[in-house]
């Protein structure tokens, strides 16, 4: 693997490394005791992950059975050779709980993992897919790198929908407002039940959110640098720069993404700004569709 492509590989997955690390999220117990119990998750069929892979642009046009490399779990995996870079390698499990007791991801596309073969020439993403493990590889060796940066842009998104369509996946738009500052976050989600071999019902569930704030205040006190502390879903500290803001005046603070925030209607986040001699406090609430 070159200088370049090793540089924006590490770049990627450091910064998933820093997402784990920032925000420590809790692992849902997944007991409904008190609650009434919600449906269970339908499973899937191969030939429904093929098709959809299929309407999203990815054509296989070789498949055979691994030839015991990627095997795991007693799961022989399905391997689909999209070209002569890409690679799709699909793991069928017998339920979803029989999956998240043997695949473990922080988020969609986690590329952080030790359960496929070191390479200095393969890089692996895993998508978790109800009862499938969907690993998307890459040979960074044979692909130029013109269109590198593009392809783990755009190729990886477009698994994530395939992955997000058949989990169920939404969206929420959570804003607050203050006297100087006003934040939102877009968080992007999934929730499944499923049962577990002792019966009990369990969520299987992913999200990610990302925050960032606007200011409000006098054109002449606006601050360039701000510390923050969000609360919602873990807890971030850090700071950030107004400097970084877009044409319409947004600032990303922080993209974090794990397993324990599921936002709902009553979910309520705090995000406390500090800034010079000023604070300020905004409390941030999903925003009706």
């Amino acid at each position: 693997m070159n200088g370049f492509k090793r540089n924006i590989i590490g770049v990627f997955i450091f910064a998933l490394m820093l997402l784990v690390i920032v925000f420590i999220n809790q692992l849902p117990d997944g007991k409904t005791d008190r609650e009434p119990k919600p449906d269970l998750t339908n499973v899937l069929t191969r030939a429904e992950i093929e098709k959809a892979l299929s309407e999203k642009g990815f054509y296989p046009v070789k498949v055979v059975e691994d030839d015991g490399t990627y095997s795991r779990d007693d799961i022989t995996p399905v391997i689909y050779y999209l070209n002569d870079t890409d690679t799709i390698i699909l793991y069928d499990y017998a339920s979803i709980a029989e999956r998240t007791h043997n695949v473990s991801v922080t988020h969609l596309g986690d590329s952080i993992s030790v359960d496929y073969p070191m390479s200095d020439i393969y890089i692996h993403w895993t998508f978790p897919i109800r009862n499938f493990s969907l690993v998307y590889r890459i040979d960074t060796e044979a692909m130029p790198d013109s269109i590198f940066v593009n392809k783990m842009d755009n190729d990886l998104n477009r698994i994530k929908q395939v992955a997000l369509d058949f989990n169920n996946g939404k969206e929420a738009l959570l804003y607050g407002k203050g006297t100087n500052w006003e934040a939102q976050s877009f968080v992007e989600y999934y929730q499944n039940w499923y049962e577990d071999k002792d019966g009990e019902v369990r969520a299987d569930q992913l999200s990610k959110q990302n925050l960032k704030v606007r200011y409000l205040g006098p054109e002449n006190e606006k601050p360039q640098s701000i510390q923050y502390e969000y609360i919602g879903g873990g807890t971030g500290r850090g700071a950030f720069r107004t400097i970084s803001a877009d044409k319409d005046g947004w600032v990303k603070v922080v993209s974090s993404a794990g397993s324990g925030f599921i936002p709902n209607p009553k979910t309520v986040c705090t995000l406390n700004l500090v800034w010079g001699n000023n604070k300020e406090t905004i409390r941030i609430t999903p925003q009706n569709s």
